[in-house]
């Protein structure tokens, strides 16, 4: 009968009933008395008559009904807990996780205005305007109509500053009030009450109308002439137009002539249609 039923004797306790079954391997037997003692399997000697239990085969361990085994073994010591708490993902709070993963610092949606938080985001990674902004000596007036492009630079600078220093989102209430002032359209409201979605580009545009007034890059620098603003220094352009004299070849032989106009611009955009037949890139 390969199933037995013996003693086990482990200190002064003493395991009744515990069945052995010689057709499994040693080690399940082990097992069965790890859990039953909390002693693990390699820190185990069970003995009878002398003879020790092996982990592979049985042997020379010879057991009947009602036989008493010896367990020799202690437990082992459960770690130790940590003397700090291991911290998760999850644990984190949102200005805890921004800092330890190093993330930027957001902007709250105020209903739609994902529009102008975008278009923050995108002049904040421009080094030189953070910098200028920081001199700029404006201030914000909710209120005003006349200084609007002075009150939302100021706004702007000071949205700026926050997203510097606070690691929570940031809701840019005072930058999208004047931006409201300023632009009538982008105050429009959906049925419900919520702001209407409006287009990035626009309002790109119109922050960039009006902030016109930063002073320049080279400000600083009393041996350089001041002649353009910060906007114009940055996101300028010089575009040169080349028209065609066609009425003048006849004329002037196989020369074609061009006439040549200048334009300054720093927000308008080219649209390339299925109209237009060739494109000109050139540096003037």
């Amino acid at each position: 009968m390969p199933i037995f039923t013996v003693s086990v004797k482990w200190g002064k306790e003493k395991l009744q009933g515990v069945p052995v079954d010689t057709e499994s391997p040693p080690w399940v037997f082990k097992s069965q008395l790890s859990e039953l003692t909390g002693v693990s399997p390699h820190r185990q000697r069970v003995l009878i008559r002398g003879v020790a239990l092996k982990d592979d085969e049985w042997g020379k361990f010879q057991i009947k009904d009602g036989s008493t085994l010896l367990l020799m073994g202690s437990v082992e010591e459960l770690p130790n807990a940590p003397a700090e708490r291991p911290m998760f993902v999850e644990d984190f709070s949102e200005a805890h996780l921004a800092n330890v993963m190093d993330l930027p610092t957001g902007l709250v949606n105020l209903g739609n205005t994902c529009y102008l938080n975008a278009t923050v985001q995108c002049l904040r990674k421009v080094p030189e305007l953070r910098e200028a902004l920081k001199r700029y000596k404006g201030s914000v007036q909710t209120t005003a109509i006349a200084n609007q492009a002075e009150s939302i630079t100021a706004a702007l600078r000071d949205l700026f500053d926050s997203l510097e220093r606070d690691a929570q989102a940031v809701p840019p209430i005072t930058l999208l009030q004047l931006l409201h002032l300023a632009c009538p359209q982008f105050a429009q409201e959906e049925d419900g009450g919520e702001y209407m979605l409006q287009d990035a580009r626009e309002c790109w545009q119109e922050l960039m109308n009006r902030l016109t007034k930063l002073p320049s890059w080279e400000d600083h620098k009393e041996d350089k002439p001041q002649d353009k603003s910060f906007v114009e220094e940055f996101f300028g352009l010089e575009l040169c137009s080349l028209y065609p004299l066609s009425n003048l070849k006849a004329n002037m032989g196989s020369i074609l002539v061009f006439k040549i106009t200048f334009n300054s611009s720093f927000h308008q955009l080219c649209n390339i249609s299925f109209k237009s037949s060739y494109t000109v890139s050139t540096c003037c």
